[in-house]
């Protein structure tokens, strides 16, 4: 009879006690889950629109943008010689003197003077050489502007133009590191001489940027039909790091565009569709379907379904999913 009544009101008791314990536990859960949702922080960023193309590398060597050849205006020999290769000359500056031979007659010598302004990269004769009346001797070229030849193939050759802005990179490149440096270690000093070092290295580095930019000077009107390429003209402006005869890498810029883009990987493919993770007026986490068009690197552009401006999630300090209520925050580094 004992056992008959305590055993059952022993389970009964451990029963309700269960019970209770998963009772409990099962709030505690949910607050806990509840709780750490909402302490999740978000960073958003507004969406905005880039500058965008596709870069295209191409090679070539510097040379004048045009030459002069100096002529001679008799028949003789040349007497002197009044400059050297490299020596920059202005119009009007003697270049060269020709002795007349001419039987019976004893005529001084007649000086060549410069029809141009510009720097010697030719002397073809030397003194004591017999020339023509309007044979070259000296050649110069246009000291300001210097000009590449690129190769260009029909896909590209179609999205560019004449004026179009052309690169340098490798000069780019180094400048903006040199600045990057120079930034770094004028920012942390306090010695003015420092300080001043590094801004003048700045704007020397600053002035090859500048310099580094050109541009399509000349098309053609058709390729070279052996290779299928387009010969194209592209000028820079003279410089320091810049000489005739030095190969340089140059950077066209195609398709160009200035269009509403975002990051790739901020782009979630659900339901065969795009879509961008963002929060409503009560920092609920919702996806919002976007239309995407073009790829150029990193970045795709964004043709419908989100405005400028308009914040996007782009990365958290935990696991969160959608409908969850979070704590945003604003992104503070450079998308771009």
């Amino acid at each position: 009879m004992y056992r008959k009544i305590v055993f059952p009101s022993i389970m009964m008791l451990l029963i309700a006690l269960w019970a209770s314990a998963q009772q409990g536990g099962g709030g505690n859960r949910r607050n806990a889950s509840d709780d750490g949702a909402q302490g999740i922080i978000v960073f958003v960023e507004p969406i905005q629109r880039h500058d965008l193309y596709h870069k295209r590398m191409f090679g070539g060597r510097l040379e004048p943008t045009q030459t002069f050849p100096q002529t001679s205006l008799v028949t003789g020999v040349i007497q002197s010689v009044n400059v050297s290769i490299g020596q920059y000359v202005s119009k009007g500056q003697l270049l060269y003197t020709v002795q007349q031979i001419v039987i019976a007659q004893n005529y001084k010598p007649t000086p060549i003077y410069a029809q141009n302004s510009g720097i010697v990269v030719d002397i073809s004769h030397h003194i004591g050489d017999r020339i023509t009346t309007n044979e070259s001797v000296v050649t110069l070229a246009d000291f300001h502007h210097l000009k590449i030849h690129i190769l260009v193939g029909e896909q590209d050759f179609f999205n560019i133009k004449k004026g179009d802005s052309v690169y340098l990179p490798t000069h780019i490149e180094q400048a903006e590191k040199a600045i990057a440096v120079a930034t770094t270690i004028k920012e942390r000093t306090d010695d003015s001489l420092l300080q001043e070092q590094q801004e003048a290295i700045i704007q020397a580095n600053k002035t090859i940027i500048e310099k580094s930019v050109g541009y399509i000077s000349a098309l053609p009107l058709i390729p070279d039909y052996k290779t299928g390429l387009f010969t194209v003209e592209v000028t820079f402006n003279r410089a320091n790091h810049l000489f005739f005869g030095k190969f340089e890498r140059v950077e066209l810029r195609t398709q160009r565009t200035y269009s509403l883009a975002v990051d790739q990987s901020h782009l979630i493919y659900r339901y065969g569709r795009n879509h961008l993770l963002m929060l409503d007026t009560e920092n609920v986490l919702y996806l919002r379907e976007v239309e995407v068009g073009e790829t150029f690197g990193e970045y795709v552009t964004i043709l419908a379904g989100i405005e400028d401006g308009e914040h996007i999630v782009v990365r958290a300090n935990g696991r969160y999913q959608v409908g969850d209520t979070v704590t945003p925050r604003l992104e503070t580094k450079d998308p771009t």
